[in-house]
């Protein structure tokens, strides 16, 4: 039930990779986003939401966002699920390796470079950082 309706910008899903050990430690790393959708509109007073889940076998974890768009604000909830084997989509193709960055100039240390990774709709999938040092 949805008591106080909010403003969605949209709502993530990520589950544990293929191979992910029930018991270790969860590192975003061990995620892969399986399902993004925008303002999904009250039914009723629930939201319905359509996501098929992966293909995978055992112990996993789903974790999801809903982002407000009328704020910062985000809920987030962590899911333990089982699958028994069999049914599932295939997930989405792992990311490949294209090759190293090159800069066009000299960076001095203490530089952040970001990362911007898309998805389809045009939203930050992922965007890691890193500061330089000196000898990088």
């Amino acid at each position: 039930k949805a008591p106080a309706p909010h403003a969605t910008r949209d709502w993530k899903f990520y589950i544990t990779r293929e191979g992910w050990q029930s018991g270790s430690t969860l590192r975003w790393a061990d995620l892969q986003e399986f399902c993004t959708l925008g303002n999904v509109p009250l039914s009723g007073d629930v939201y319905k939401l359509d996501c098929p889940l992966p293909k995978r076998i055992g112990q996993h974890v789903i974790y999801n966002t809903w982002q407000r768009s009328d704020s910062k604000e985000a809920f987030y909830t962590c899911m333990d699920v089982r699958f028994e084997g069999g049914g599932g989509v295939e997930p989405p193709p792992q990311w490949q390796d294209a090759g190293p960055v090159t800069a066009r100039g000299a960076l001095e240390e203490g530089t952040t470079l970001t990362l911007r990774v898309f998805n389809a709709q045009g939203n930050d999938l992922e965007r890691p950082e890193v500061t330089l040092t000196a000898g990088q």
